[in-house]
């Protein structure tokens, strides 16, 4: 009876790969994407990342999007690069807002799964049964202790949205070029760059807007291949993708200069719901714009303006004929 059941949903396994061919490549990619990029089991105490993977924390946990109760945590030292005073008075992100916007459902069951194994752990010590032990007694955020959860959930972060910008980098490519070439282009995306070795090691800017630039490139094919509603939908995709660029990494500002300029060429009146999606720009334009006041810099490039000045002379961002010269 059992090895009957066993071929019964082996064949079932069969029928449904054989059904959706694309679905399950996809799904073996992130798969394998996750493994390997997991399989050195180290978390990133790098202070690069500090705002990235707790700004969501903060809000869930504390309800609030200021750093300000973090304060005392670094009394004794320096601030992480992550973090800035701004001129309104708070401890806030040094970065773009875009990594956690773009990561903020997983934060969300993060905390979902922290709630629940910190309940598990006050239901057991209520039962006081001897022997029986549930959960975990989890810190408070601002405390030290968390710190270690806080890099482990940073990095798993990392590892799922870098695994998914491989798979929709598949996908488009898939769209284009038959499966072989499909397949060597995305191997060569996920290990031989620094999609692996940055991205899907650290909550950085790096992965994220890479994410972002696959969605749009992705939605883009397919609007060539769509009509109607769909077409549309495609369209707004990718302007909401396309103005979340700038407020992840702002050197992407010149891919949203392309992209824009193609997009009105090319769909001509349906470029109007790009321009549309495009409006998530204001999300990252809000968040530096109340944090660092309101100026054309500030607008772009947020808290890098205060760090650039305190610690690097001349921005990387600042568009001069001198910072072109330099950069040669």
């Amino acid at each position: 009876m059992t090895i009957k059941m066993i071929k019964l949903d082996l064949a079932s396994v069969k029928k449904w790969v054989l059904k959706n061919p694309i679905t399950f490549e996809c799904l073996l990619i992130f798969l394998s994407c996750v493994f390997v990029y997991l399989a050195n089991d180290q978390s990133s105490a790098s202070g690069d990342t500090w705002s990235n993977s707790q700004l969501a924390f903060n809000w869930l946990f504390n309800n609030t999007l200021n750093f300000d109760d973090f304060r005392a945590v670094f009394s004794n030292r320096h601030l992480p690069h992550s973090l800035a005073e701004a001129p309104n008075g708070h401890l806030t992100s040094t970065y773009p807002i875009g990594p956690v916007i773009v990561t903020f459902p997983l934060y969300v069951i993060f905390s979902a799964y922290l709630r629940l194994i910190d309940w598990l752990h006050q239901f057991s010590s209520y039962l006081d049964i001897p022997g029986v032990s549930l959960g975990s007694d989890i810190p408070s955020i601002t405390d030290s202790e968390f710190q270690s959860y806080r890099a482990s959930f940073s990095k798993l972060a990392a590892t799922l949205s870098t695994s998914l910008s491989v798979v929709i980098f598949y996908l488009a490519v898939r769209l284009k070029f038959n499966i072989f070439i499909a397949l060597i282009t995305t191997f060569i995306f996920a290990f031989a760059t620094g999609t692996w070795t940055v991205s899907s090691q650290h909550m950085l800017q790096h992965g994220i807007s890479n994410l972002e630039l696959a969605s749009i490139m992705l939605c883009l094919l397919k609007v060539h291949r769509s009509e109607g509603k769909n077409r549309k939908i495609l369209l707004l995709t990718a302007g909401f993708f396309c103005g979340l660029l700038p407020a992840t990494r702002p050197p992407c500002l010149l891919f949203v200069m392309a992209i824009v300029f193609y997009s009105l060429f090319t769909y001509r009146r349906d470029a109007v719901f790009f321009l549309v999606g495009c409006l998530s720009f204001l999300l990252g334009g809000i968040w530096n714009t109340y944090y660092f006041g309101f100026s054309f810099k500030t607008l772009i490039y947020g808290g890098y303006i205060n760090h650039a000045k305190g610690n690097f002379g001349l921005s990387s961002y600042i568009f001069s004929l001198d910072q072109f010269l330099k950069s040669f």
